[in-house]
């Protein structure tokens, strides 16, 4: 079984972890999944309505977006990487290198040797993923919310939120 789809019903071309973005109809569609139990015997009605839910979830799937920040392996790099997530407006290239014992050149050939990305790319991602909370979890203004997260020009935030996202951070919030 996967979740409570019979794996008839879904096809998943891979098994990774993915993250997607909640859209007001697949919230709804969960939230009223809960009218059948797991438990209870299957009817004609909740029988169409997952197998329409398991259609949509595998479009969902298959159009997922990389909101997520990738793990390095080597533990000094691990370090940078959660002082960067825990500093995201005062983090900086220059003080990391000193702090951890890297060469600028040597940081960012590790790095994109070790989560296929550099310093910057990591941190610019991070501030977005932490905006999108803000944007979810708050009512702030998105100029707020992107100076909170380390963006001081507003047009910067929304290009590299659309980049991420698909979408800018205006229109997200609309949606959720």
């Amino acid at each position: 079984m996967f979740g409570s789809f019979r794996q008839d019903l879904i096809d998943i071309p891979d098994d990774k972890i993915r993250v997607l973005l909640v859209s007001p109809l697949m919230r709804e569609m969960l939230s009223e999944a809960l009218r059948w139990p797991i438990n209870k015997p299957e009817c004609e009605l909740s029988k169409a309505y997952f197998v329409a839910m398991a259609k949509l979830c595998e479009e969902w799937l298959n159009s997922d977006i990389e909101l997520h920040l990738p793990c390095a392996t080597d533990k000094r790099l691990e370090q940078i990487l959660q002082f960067t997530q825990s500093n995201l407006i005062s983090a900086d290239v220059k003080a990391l290198c000193q702090k951890f014992g890297f060469s600028d050149r040597s940081l960012r050939r590790h790095l994109k040797q070790d989560i296929g990305m550099s310093w910057e790319e990591y941190r610019r991602r991070a501030r977005v993923l932490s905006a999108i909370d803000k944007l979810d979890n708050t009512r702030k203004q998105v100029g707020v919310i992107a100076n909170e997260v380390g963006f001081h020009n507003p047009s910067a935030f929304a290009k590299a939120f659309q980049r991420l996202v698909g979408e800018t951070p205006c229109q997200y919030r609309k949606k959720n």
